[in-house]
């Protein structure tokens, strides 16, 4: 504010003064010392409109710089936030991707191994028809030669009963040409003796069959349960089974800031800052609450830990690095400056938190 002060004051004076005057009985010069003063009123002006506007002016771009700040640590917060949800996703999609390749690859290796079982099984198979066949043919010979012997045999002996008793046995084929006829005959007593050998032999050969497919199937499947039996232990290595002992209160990230007016009327300017993703009547209702409270405990601002003051500065830091990078690549021609600028105000910047 531009002011105007008046001062009163005197000028002092003090000469020395040659007199000469005309030749006469006592002519010549003299000399004298004259002194006093003069009052003396001087008014002086102090225009300080200049310096108020630089004032107002520094003032306005603090607190835009206050705003950037505040608009950077909230885009930070969202950053952090959607960088978090980002490699969780990463985290949870890898593991479930690494589960189901595993498990595609498990089914892989035993739809493989069941495909060569099954081959080997049918390979088996075909041997064993091919031993059936080789066996059958061999009987059919054995008993083709067995046959002709007994049939001799039995021959001699029909010749040799008949010669004991021929009259009896004439009656008897009488009677049985008229009842049955010979080939009849031999045909019944053939069936029944094929039937019962053959039934023997095939029932042996299926249930040899069977027994070994049985136990390739059980080996096939105890060790399907041995792997899954593996994986159960690797999958349950890596899960964590546990409860929560209590509910837990979640954390929201807010923003308080506050500065002094440069004027002389000493006011206070806050802002408070709330993530935009709560909504509108959530983000009011917290940033009102967060205001209250500050403002009910206005002088309790302390120093923070030493350990929060590094992680602060190392954030504010990078943030800024990334921005100077940022500008540089765009063309920006000021980033440099402003980067110091900023570096400077954040140095002379003295970071005080509410105690708690």
């Amino acid at each position: 504010m531009s002011y105007s002060r008046r001062v009163h004051g005197e000028a002092y004076y003090s000469r020395t003064v040659s007199i000469s005057y005309p030749a006469s009985e006592s002519g010549g010069s003299r000399s004298a010392t004259v002194s006093g003063s003069v009052p003396v009123d001087i008014t002086v002006y102090v225009d300080t409109n200049p310096f108020d506007n630089s004032v107002a002016n520094c003032n306005g771009q603090i607190s835009g710089l206050t705003g950037s700040v505040v608009a950077m640590n909230a885009a930070q917060c969202a950053a952090i936030k959607q960088t978090g949800n980002d490699v969780s996703a990463h985290v949870t999609n890898g593991f479930f991707s690494m589960i189901k390749s595993e498990i595609s690859q498990n089914m892989a290796a035993l739809f493989s191994k069941i495909n060569s079982q099954i081959g080997l099984i049918m390979e088996k198979t075909n041997q064993v028809k091919k031993q059936q066949q080789v066996m059958e043919d061999d009987y059919q010979r054995t008993k083709a030669r067995y046959v002709k012997v007994f049939n001799d045999l039995d021959e001699e002996c029909r010749k040799r009963v008949l010669e004991l008793d021929k009259k009896a046995f004439a009656l008897s084929e009488q009677v049985q040409h008229e009842q049955l006829t010979e080939l009849e005959s031999r045909q019944a007593a053939f069936m029944l003796t094929g039937m019962n050998d053959n039934t023997i032999v095939n029932q042996q050969l299926s249930t040899a069959c069977l027994r070994s497919k049985v136990g390739v199937v059980i080996h096939s499947l105890a060790k399907t349960v041995s792997q899954q039996l593996v994986y159960v232990d690797e999958v349950n290595s890596i899960l964590h089974e546990g409860s929560c002992e209590a509910l837990e209160t979640p954390c929201i990230p807010v923003v308080y800031a506050e500065a002094d007016a440069t004027d002389s009327s000493g006011a206070k300017m806050t802002n408070c800052c709330v993530s935009n993703e709560l909504g509108e009547t959530a983000k009011n209702q917290i940033a009102s609450t967060v205001v209250n409270y500050f403002a009910s405990q206005a002088n309790n601002w302390v120093a923070p830990e030493k350990s929060d003051e590094e992680k602060i500065t190392a954030s504010f830091n990078s943030y800024a690095e990334k921005m100077l990078i940022e500008r540089k690549q765009s063309g920006n021609t000021d980033s440099q400056r402003i980067y110091d600028m900023i570096m400077q105000l954040r140095n002379n910047a003295k970071t005080l938190v509410k105690q708690k």
